[in-house]
């Protein structure tokens, strides 16, 4: 699905690095950490995946550990797009296995 949708150019990813790869997902184990352009159909997108997620494999996302937070966006739009995805805010810096982010 996100494949999909980024080549479909639904869901913008950011891009990292000298070469400008393009990045909008990253998995370690039960960990999943989507990564795009601070739009709100960005957001919708990334909660349709996990709704999908939910219904397709009949478990839960653990909301209660899920966090978004934001690079160089503004505050407010952080908040909206919590209130959206029914989640918590994370703080900037932090810690994800065992490395600062």
């Amino acid at each position: 699905m996100v494949r999909m949708t980024t080549r479909k150019q639904l869901l913008q990813g950011v891009k990292v690095g000298e070469r400008d790869i393009l990045v909008n997902m990253l998995q370690f184990v039960d960990d999943t950490l989507f990564l795009s352009q601070a739009n709100t159909q960005n957001i919708m997108i990334i909660k349709s995946f996990l709704k999908c997620f939910e219904l397709g494999l009949g478990l839960k996302v653990d909301f209660s550990k899920t966090k978004l937070g934001g690079v160089r966006i503004e505050v407010n739009m952080v908040l909206r797009y919590v209130e959206i995805l029914n989640c918590k805010i994370m703080n900037l810096p932090f810690t994800y296995f065992g490395m600062r982010i």
